[in-house]
C-alpha cells in the first residue's frame, strides 16, 4: 500500500494522509501540534523536529549517508533561503531530524524552542557555538568511541 502525505495546513487544522506508514502520520501530527503550541517556524527546524519525533532511526540513516558520502552540509540547509525541493527527502529528513534530536538531547527543549521562535540565525547565540561547531559535535556524537 502506498502512502501519501502532504504538509499540514495549521490554519485549517488539516493533515493530508493516506494509510501506510505510521511514522508519516506522526511526522505530520508533529507539525500540527507544534505549530498550534509555538506558532509557525522556518521549514528546516519544523521538518527537523517532525523527522526527529517520527523517525527513531534518523541517527542510523545519517550514519549511512555519512559513510556513503551522501551527506549534505548543514550550511546548505540551515539558511534563510533554503528550499526543501532542492534536495532529496532521503537526505534532508534524516539529517535535519538527527541534528534536531542532538540539539534536543544535548541542550534541552527550551533552547530548541528559542530557535523555533527566532529562526536559524539565532543558533550561534542560543547555543554559544557556531553552526559548524555544532555540526562537528553532532557528527561526532553519531560515532561514539
Amino acid at each position: 500500500m502506498s502512502t501519501h502525505t502532504g504538509p499540514p495546513n495549521p490554519k485549517n487544522h488539516t493533515i493530508f494522509f493516506v494509510s501506510g506508514h505510521p511514522e508519516a502520520l506522526t511526522h505530520e501530527l508533529t507539525h500540527e501540534i507544534l505549530t498550534a503550541l509555538w506558532g509557525p517556524a522556518e521549514p528546516r527546524i519544523a521538518e527537523g523536529f517532525a523527522a526527529h519525533t517520527a523517525g527513531p532511526a534518523v541517527d542510523m540513516q545519517c550514519r549511512t549517508l555519512f559513510d556513503n558520502h551522501g551527506y549534505l552540509p548543514l550550511a546548505n540547509m540551515v539558511d534563510p533561503y533554503w528550499n526543501a525541493s532542492m534536495y532529496s527527502a532521503s537526505k534532508i529528513y534524516p539529517e535535519l531530524g538527527s541534528f534536531v534530536k542532538y540539539l534536543h538531547q544535548t541542550y534541552g527543549i527550551a533552547r530548541l524552542r528559542q530557535v523555533w521562535y527566532r529562526g536559524s540565525q539565532s543558533i550561534p547565540r542560543t547555543f554559544g557555538r557556531s553552526l559548524s561547531q555544532l555540526e562537528h559535535e553532532w557528527q561526532a556524537s553519531l560515532y561514539p568511541p
